[in-house]
């Protein structure tokens, strides 16, 4: 990403743990931080680039794009919330409802 002209962070990369770093980038790039493009995160310039920055997103885009045009409703577990929170805005940007359960979430 940062070949493209985009700003990152790779101060956020530990090197102590190399197989959480493992997991992260399976998941999504993003969760080492979201790279600025002239500082605007990518994902509020370029929505189309959470998508496209990792094939996890990209094949789950496809699936969920289909599903929605079914009328079928979904759940989906992880269990790092920073890539729920980029599966929120991902389902905000494409304007889809959803609800997040996870310890963040305050019950009234």
């Amino acid at each position: 990403l940062t070949s493209n002209g985009m700003e990152g962070d790779t101060k956020n990369i530990s090197q102590i743990n190399e197989n959480m770093n493992l997991r992260k980038v399976c998941n999504h790039p993003f969760l080492f931080g979201e790279p600025k493009i002239n500082g605007v995160p990518v994902g509020d310039a370029n929505p189309e680039m959470l998508v496209a920055a990792s094939g996890k997103f990209n094949i789950l885009d496809r699936i969920l794009k289909k599903l929605k045009s079914q009328g079928h409703q979904v759940l989906i577990f992880s269990q790092m919330t920073n890539l729920l929170d980029i599966l929120e805005d991902y389902l905000r940007n494409r304007g889809w409802r959803y609800c997040r359960i996870d310890g963040s979430v305050k019950i009234d």
